[in-house]
């Protein structure tokens, strides 16, 4: 860098490489195109998308990375969806729409068998709603939630018990006992176990 008093140094000149041959060119897309392979194997949807069109930009008749970005593609809109599915059932879970949430996460344990944690969601759910019947005094559909939670886990203390007083309120009078019981029934977390 040359200075000169009273000017601006003067920027040394950046000198592009030269450009790659069409060979290069080839060479680098099947890095890029490996490279992109090996994210979509580790499930890494969005750094694949990414390698792969790289790997397109380098060589644009790259059927095998055209292929690869296809799949990619693919998965990383299953994610986006599960993602955004997640978020709207998540919502309604926190804002007490138990039947909204249970619409959800049904669809998205059909859409995703191999995600189990929906399980949990699913009886939380249904453990919830039932308490907050319970606790209104709806006796009749609480049974029945707490009903659902059985049936995706028959050994569940807490709904057994309470579907046993729901029933035992059938026809009958809510009185200081039932209240009691009622009120001191919690919510569970959406992933407790």
């Amino acid at each position: 860098i040359q200075v000169v008093p009273g000017a601006a140094p003067k920027q040394a000149e950046v000198v592009p490489p030269p450009p790659l041959t069409p060979e290069q060119l080839k060479t680098r897309a099947a890095e890029l195109t490996r490279e992109g392979r090996r994210l979509y194997e580790e499930k890494r949807w969005p750094e694949a998308v990414l390698t792969l069109k790289k790997a397109l930009t380098t060589d644009p008749i790259d059927f095998d990375a055209q292929d690869e970005l296809d799949k990619a593609m693919v998965e990383l809109e299953k994610a986006a969806s599960l993602e955004r599915e997640m978020t709207a059932a998540t919502k309604y879970f926190g804002e007490a729409d138990y039947a909204s949430a249970l619409t959800k996460f049904y669809r998205l344990q059909q859409d995703h068998p191999e995600m189990k944690i929906f399980d949990a969601y699913i009886r939380n759910s249904w453990f919830n709603w039932g308490v907050t019947l319970l606790q209104a005094g709806v006796v009749d559909e609480a049974a029945e939630k707490f009903d659902e939670v059985l049936q995706i886990d028959s050994r569940d203390p807490q709904a057994a018990r309470a579907k046993e007083i729901a029933k035992r309120y059938h026809g009958r009078q809510r009185d200081k006992v039932f209240d009691t019981f009622a009120n001191t029934m919690t919510l569970r977390a959406l992933d407790q176990s």
